[in-house]
């Protein structure tokens, strides 16, 4: 019909306008349809792996994880201090500023498995990381206690936090207990985000708490002596910490 109308060149702009309708439908579905059942997810009405989000690029991070002689309600209260920094490398707190040994690179995805050597009578310490498929290397030697912490005489808590990026947070048990913990960026004089972990011989090989709505979930979990437990944030845009009470 458009052929005989407006000749050859009517058609075929009648096919390209038809064209670029159909792949501009096409394209607002994919990008508007796939919110949907992730937004369902992320409230709890679809199937919760739907409202996950895979990041495939490294993520750069601004997060810290360090030992207290209390329970820590800011970085000032953290002793010793092992930091994941923004320019994509592994640092630690010695004295008033960030420094590192050895230059080490942390890539999104990843596990880092950390040792620290305290010595808390001198009020310093040594910090070794086993980055993936590398050795055990030192990041801290003999570094000093962070500033306005040299007066402590046990270190006994532990937190991690990040204010930029996502980061998993593993912690071994080693002895039977009651191990309660909050964020301390959520948890007030009117509201607690906490939980427990219960260690003891019926407990299992390991366990994993989603952070997501302000909460723990699940609030408290039962874990054997030696067994790991990890947390990850759901919270997209939001920091939390796990610091123990």
């Amino acid at each position: 019909m458009m052929n005989k109308i407006f000749g050859g060149w009517g058609a075929s702009a009648v096919s390209i306008a038809a064209m670029i309708s159909i792949f501009a439908a096409l394209n607002g579905s994919i990008l508007s349809g796939s919110r949907v059942p992730y937004a369902a997810a992320r409230d709890g009405y679809f199937f919760e792996a739907v409202g996950r989000v895979v990041t495939l690029d490294e993520t750069l991070l601004d997060a810290v994880t360090g030992l207290s002689a209390a329970p820590a309600l800011a970085y000032t209260d953290l002793a010793v201090i092992a930091r994941f920094n923004s320019t994509g490398t592994i640092d630690s707190i010695n004295g008033g500023g960030y420094a590192a040994t050895n230059t080490v690179p942390y890539a999104g995805g990843s596990t880092y498995h950390f040792r620290a050597a305290v010595n808390v009578s001198n009020h310093s310490y040594s910090l070794y990381v086993i980055p993936p498929g590398t050795p055990e290397t030192p990041i801290a030697l003999n570094y000093a206690f962070r500033t306005g912490q040299t007066g402590v005489t046990a270190l006994s808590n532990w937190a991690v936090t990040a204010t930029t990026g996502s980061q998993n947070y593993l912690h071994t048990f080693a002895g039977d207990g009651e191990y309660w913990y909050h964020c301390l960026l959520h948890t007030t004089a009117h509201y607690r985000e906490g939980g427990v972990v219960f260690v003891n011989s019926s407990g299992g090989d390991s366990a994993f708490v989603r952070i997501f709505q302000g909460k723990f979930d699940p609030e408290s979990v039962t874990v054997r002596a030696g067994a790991q437990v990890r947390w990850q944030n759901f919270d997209d845009g939001t920091s939390h910490s796990v610091t123990s009470d």
